[in-house]
């Protein structure tokens, strides 16, 4: 049996991060091969945020976060320990390294960057070595990526040759978006293709299989998960909850209430998060992960972005499923609901190429 190894984003206090690891993981051994998702030490979770190196600004809406924490602390804790215990129970770890060459490398046939944003430059020591899967033996290990994101398409001259030349040596090259692709393309003459986000590697009814049959909320709601608050976003909150006349429901994981709502839930872990999605009659989100659970659950939505805020995740997973009118950036659309006949025939064609690509990767 073939034993894989995967760099992601694992371990974060992060819906989406922590969700896409998990579905990737799952659909790994689902098809009869072993897997581990490296445990990188220095992205260890932390209660607290740290303060240390960031410019002013940051720093005190980071310490604002921090009284909040202490504020709330017993829903704040209850959802940090939600996520500790949803890793420990449903994700396969390495031991804590900080460099690859700390693994046995020669148990693993494929290493695997993937998903999310892993292409993106972290700031933390080695991170950077073990996303794109570099190590100082000699051994030639067979190294691909799937549905890699780009934090930023702003890199340096030394981050463009690093990229390339870590690139360079995979055997296959997955990315998330079509901008990613072209960039790789033209930028770097990296061929590439482009797979949707692993989250959609498992239909709603296996989603739903790992949730609590009972909900969260009793009553119907308008669920909010936003990681970016704005103007638009409160408007359009405001004119769902007079169009539906249901309370708004908040699930956030920043301590500071940073909208009106009915209702805020902020002690929700990676199950609770999906129940609250699965439940509500209508979501409007900031995120691409919300964005992507509110397609999974078959749910009328919007995504709400900033016109400043990097949009071209949103654009490519929408655009796929003929739904960029979901996207609000400015005016405020007539609100509709979703026909998802066709969606649904969408999602699962680009399920199965997902699988597809899986296979190839590790039967080849």
């Amino acid at each position: 049996m073939k034993k894989t190894l995967t760099a992601t984003t694992a371990r974060a206090i992060n819906y989406g991060a922590i969700l896409q690891a998990y579905s990737l993981q799952r659909k790994i051994l689902e098809m009869g091969y072993k897997n581990e998702i490296i445990y990188i030490k220095n992205e260890k979770p932390k209660y607290f945020e740290e303060i240390k190196g960031y410019p002013i600004r940051i720093k005190i809406i980071k310490l604002l976060e921090n009284f909040f924490r202490i504020f709330r602390y017993k829903d704040c804790k209850k959802a940090f320990n939600r996520f500790l215990n949803f890793s420990d129970e449903n994700i396969i770890s390495t031991k804590e390294i900080s460099r690859l060459d700390e693994l046995e490398l020669e148990n693993y046939q494929i290493l695997i960057t993937g998903s999310d944003q892993v292409f993106a430059f972290g700031t933390k020591e080695n991170v950077n070595e073990i996303r794109f899967l570099n190590y100082d033996s000699d051994m030639k290990l067979k190294k691909v990526s799937f549905a890699a994101s780009f934090g930023t398409y702003n890199l340096s001259n030394e981050q463009l040759n690093y990229m390339k030349n870590s690139l360079k040596k995979y055997d296959e090259v997955s990315v998330r978006e079509e901008q990613g692709k072209n960039f790789l393309d033209k930028v770097l003459n990296i061929k590439s293709q482009v797979n949707i986000d692993p989250v959609f590697l498992h239909t709603k009814e296996e989603w739903e299989s790992i949730i609590d049959k009972e909900r969260i909320i009793k009553d119907q709601y308008i669920l909010c998960y936003f990681l970016v608050s704005s103007p638009i976003l409160e408007n359009v909150i405001k004119k769902l909850k007079v169009k539906y006349n249901l309370p708004i429901v908040c699930v956030q994981l920043t301590s500071i209430k940073r909208i009106r709502a009915d209702k805020y839930i902020f002690d929700a872990g990676p199950k609770e998060f999906l129940n609250l999605f699965k439940n509500a009659e209508f979501i409007v989100t900031t995120s691409f992960h919300g964005t992507a659970f509110a397609l999974i659950f078959e749910k009328s939505f919007y995504s709400v972005l900033k016109a400043e805020y990097r949009t071209e995740r949103f654009e490519s997973l929408l655009k796929k499923v003929n739904l960029e009118n979901r996207i609000i950036r400015e005016e405020i659309p007539e609100i509709s609901e979703i026909d998802y006949i066709s969606v649904r025939d969408i999602i699962e064609e680009n399920r199965l190429r997902n699988i597809d690509y899986l296979k190839k990767i590790f039967e080849n």
